[in-house]
């Protein structure tokens, strides 16, 4: 199967599976973070400038934001040990530069297996009362390669204790997988200001173009799950089939699994994964990707939280409602 397919497949939203999440209520007790394959990759990765978290935010580094975030999502403090765990994570940049009266710093960032995560400060008088700006241009490159820019946003979150903007830039690879060297020279190119609206409106031209090194460091530490049979629908044929979940893994920063379904699928439409949380705290997802194996057959699921998360608070992973414990 080619990207082309495989993308035809990811964009198409089966309606059942939303419905059915949406009627879903949760345990009053224990929440979930939700994760909607197609649903949260069309949301968060195609609209860069999406508007996102619109209040203070007071730090300028990604964990403080993560935190705040997280806080702000789900009306609890973060664990120490998830703390803990994401400053872990994030290494300081500060990388700066001015144009047309705003500075733009990228401050700090982390990178996962399949993803890097930058935290874009803007700062200058020609934004005030300008907020969720989006980016005319907007381009990621690692070691001199361009990633993909449907995989590169740009998110707005809000402002930081000295009233600069503050956002979210997020590269999430189609494939986990980067075989990503311990060194990574990075680009953002990054020009002209403007608003969201239709029709677009420059509000600040310039070009914000900067260039840095990032550390990576492999996880080592994740959960493996016990084998699983759930039921998914098949559009073409208008009827649910069993797809058997193998060498499911999850780790602090996603999860990720081997579907092995009938070779007359249709495609992988919708994948509704949850993870669920011991303690009771929740958090939005982030993204995920479907892509097929060249028989047909075996798809390969994987995706991303929004926040990383302490292994020790995962008490099991769910998918299309199948509850799967770990062991």
């Amino acid at each position: 199967m080619n990207a082309d397919l495989i993308t035809k497949a990811m964009g198409e939203l089966d309606l059942k599976y939303v419905d059915e999440a949406a009627a879903y209520t949760r345990p009053r007790r224990r929440r979930v973070l939700r994760l909607a394959v197609a649903i949260v990759a069309a949301a968060l990765l195609l609209g860069a400038g999406t508007v996102g978290v619109a209040s203070t935010v007071y730090g300028r580094n990604l964990g403080d934001v993560l935190g705040m975030l997280w806080q702000e999502e789900t009306g609890e403090t973060m664990r120490d040990e998830q703390a803990a765990i994401i400053a872990g994570m994030v290494q300081e940049v500060g990388v700066s530069r001015s144009a047309g009266g705003v500075t733009a710093t990228v401050t700090s960032a982390r990178v996962s297996d399949r993803s890097i995560w930058l935290l874009l400060r803007m700062e200058g008088e020609a934004l005030n009362g300008c907020g969720g700006l989006i980016a005319q241009e907007l381009a990621l490159s690692v070691d001199g390669k361009v990633v993909d820019n449907s995989s590169t946003g740009l998110e707005y979150i809000g402002l930081d204790g000295d009233g600069a903007q503050l956002y979210m830039v997020h590269y999430s690879a189609p494939e986990p997988g980067q075989n990503w060297d311990s060194n990574l020279d990075v680009e953002i190119k990054l020009g002209d200001l403007a608003t969201g609206l239709y029709p677009e409106e420059i509000v600040v031209p310039g070009d914000w173009s900067m260039s840095f090194g990032l550390d990576y460091v492999p996880e080592t530490d994740s959960i493996a799950l016990a084998d699983a049979t759930v039921r998914v629908y098949d559009r073409t044929r208008e009827e649910h089939v069993d797809a058997h979940l193998t060498q499911i893994v999850v780790t602090s920063t996603g999860f990720s699994f081997n579907c092995d379904v009938d070779p007359e699928y249709s495609g992988f439409d919708v994948c509704l994964v949850e993870v669920v949380l011991g303690d009771g705290s929740a958090s939005y997802p982030g993204l995920a990707y479907t892509a097929a194996n060249p028989d047909g057959a075996i798809w390969s699921v994987s995706g991303e939280w929004r926040f990383p998360l302490d292994l020790q608070d995962i008490s099991a992973l769910r998918v299309n409602m199948y509850t799967i414990p770990v062991r």
